[in-house]
């Protein structure tokens, strides 16, 4: 069983099911860490390669959940939860705790939580920042919520591949919608990276010196003061003010456009300049515009 404080010395069994890219990479650290799993694929071949590193492999969900102490999944989208789960809780004994490394939407966190909870199964909600070649070196972060002392016991798990594990407290969905956010943080940075190289291309520029740039920007002062700003909602002390704002998008459209390169993000935020410009915020910062966000929200 788990021993007291931050490590685990020894567990009657962890259970990994699912062995992608994400979750090969975790069963592997925690393989490297010296915790005795066992494991199961759907295609099983994935799961050869684990017998090396000492792992039990599994022939089928039901046999590698036998007698398990902590069973983790992680498995491509809200669908595929559901139905591991529905497969996994018949054969769980009381008390286990099923640690989803998934990223899914909220209602389906919350739709979980609930069916584990009439089984007697304790779930806890765990996504995980970072891509494989990070999980690979344990310097992914992990987002947690549920019982609390599952989540303690389970803690030193995630530590194995992750280097920060935030415990959000018994709201199961906040790990996913939180989770969420800086997913859709980086792939709307996707988007507005991508943009800027077409358009530095097309007008000449050496794109080496937008990544050198960009290197920059995305690590300077200046970004986090405006996550603040926003946080706050401080918008009365002005660095830079609507009108400058919604100057510089229409600048960046008529630039873009100018070259061949649609500024859909652009398009986007230039929208919201209208609306904040019509509805009295001129004098305010231009990080104003979350307050357009919120409006069409229904936030106050």
């Amino acid at each position: 069983m788990l021993s007291d404080g931050l490590g685990v010395k020894s567990m009657d069994k962890i259970t990994y099911i699912g062995l992608g890219k994400m979750g090969g990479a975790m069963a592997e650290r925690l393989c490297q860490a010296g915790h005795k799993l066992t494991v199961y694929n759907r295609t099983h071949a994935k799961a050869q390669s684990f017998a090396k590193l000492g792992a039990m492999v599994a022939g089928s969900i039901e046999s590698a959940v036998e007698g398990a102490d902590v069973v983790f999944t992680s498995v491509i989208d809200d669908q595929a939860l559901e139905e591991v789960t529905a497969l996994l809780l018949p054969h769980l004994k009381k008390g286990v705790i099923h640690v989803s490394t998934s990223t899914v939407l909220p209602k389906t966190a919350e739709k979980l939580a609930k069916l584990h909870k009439e089984a007697g199964v304790i779930y806890v909600a765990a996504p995980v920042l970072g891509v494989p070649d990070v999980v690979k070196k344990g310097e992914a972060m992990s987002f947690c919520a549920g019982e609390q002392g599952a989540v303690d016991k389970v803690s030193p798990l995630m530590r194995c591949y992750a280097e920060s594990v935030m415990n959000l407290g018994e709201q199961i969905t906040d790990p996913v919608v939180l989770k969420i956010c800086m997913n859709y943080s980086v792939i709307a940075a996707l988007e507005l990276i991508s943009e800027l190289f077409a358009f530095a291309e097309k007008s000449g520029l050496d794109t080496a010196i937008v990544q050198e740039s960009l290197h920059h920007i995305y690590a300077h002062p200046g970004v986090r003061h405006y996550i603040d700003k926003i946080y706050t909602r401080d918008f009365d002390k002005v660095n830079f003010d609507v009108t400058g704002g919604d100057k510089d998008v229409h600048l960046f459209q008529k630039a873009f456009t100018d070259v061949g390169v649609t500024p859909d993000i652009a398009h986007a935020i230039g929208d919201k300049f209208t609306q904040a410009i019509a509805t009295g915020l001129v004098g305010k910062d231009w990080s104003v515009i979350s307050e357009v966000v919120r409006a069409r929200s229904g936030l106050k």
